[in-house]
């Protein structure tokens, strides 16, 4: 994973860590969701939020080959809540699927932090 990938995957796993796991359950959906925004801000990328679908992507690809959910389902547009319609593959899965695909996410535990 590129730097910028790999920095916006340690704020998503944070952001479960902290937001997520600590709800408990049931679990409200939309109080797990993180923003383009927030997550770009909060990880102090060098990009605009209308250039993170490719590194949405990677980190989709990641969890993917681990066999874990994909923890770039957390990410979402302001305005919508939800997975910008531009982003598409980057989501490593079909927009339609995304609410399961997010459901997934938070209830998983077994993501780990990256290794060098």
């Amino acid at each position: 994973m590129r730097a910028v990938a790999r920095a916006l995957y340690a704020e998503l796993l944070s952001h479960h860590q902290a937001v997520c796991i600590q709800h408990g359950c049931p679990v409200v959906i939309d109080a797990c969701l993180i923003t383009y925004d927030q997550l770009v801000e909060r990880s102090c990328v060098p990009i605009s939020p209308q250039s993170i679908g490719a590194f949405l992507w990677e980190i989709g690809a990641y969890c993917s080959d681990r066999g874990w959910p994909p923890l770039n389902a957390l990410a979402v547009n302001r305005q919508t809540r939800m997975p910008l319609e531009w982003i598409g593959d980057a989501l490593g899965f079909p927009r339609m699927e995304w609410s399961t695909e997010v459901e997934r996410c938070i209830y998983f535990r077994g993501y780990e932090s990256l290794t060098r």
